[in-house]
């Protein structure tokens, strides 16, 4: 971590863009650059010093023009990311999540991998998604997902 707090903000972000773009070039699991993005995510977006991270999964995931491969090691980043940060601005984009997740789960193309790494991330997430799951509506659609993502 010192090491990372001694670089220029420059530097910082070349990284941070070469590990986005790493995303779903791995054939394997767990991802390696989703763990590293874990990693610096930690400390940098408590800081605010990475603030469109989670928009750039999520828009990664919902774009409808990326891979399989880039979507599930986007949505397996996010539930690293919940699992490890814990601070209000995971809160504050649990709707974005909650929405990549349940793409994921309800998507129709690719592997069933995809949906087992949405079904962890969506684990992972639930502690900050209280308020949703408050929200009677929004708790029976997240179960009826889930329900129908379990059935042959």
């Amino acid at each position: 971590n010192s090491f990372w707090s001694s670089l220029d903000k420059e530097s910082k972000h070349f990284i941070q863009k070469g590990l986005l773009e790493t995303l779903g070039c791995e054939q394997w699991r767990p991802s390696t650059a989703a763990l590293c993005i874990q990693t610096l995510a930690v400390a940098e977006l408590p800081t605010n010093e990475w603030p469109d991270l989670l928009q750039v999964l999520v828009e990664n995931i919902i774009s409808q023009t990326k891979t399989d491969s880039v979507i599930c090691a986007s949505i397996e980043t996010i539930g690293y990311i919940c699992s490890a940060v814990q601070h209000p601005c995971i809160e504050e984009s649990i709707n974005q999540i909650l929405t990549a997740i349940m793409f994921c789960i309800k998507l129709e193309r690719g592997s069933s991998n995809i949906k087992s790494v949405a079904m962890k991330a969506l684990s992972d997430s639930l502690e900050f998604a209280t308020v949703n799951f408050a929200r009677h509506t929004e708790r029976n659609y997240i179960m009826q997902v889930v329900c129908e993502a379990t059935q042959c």
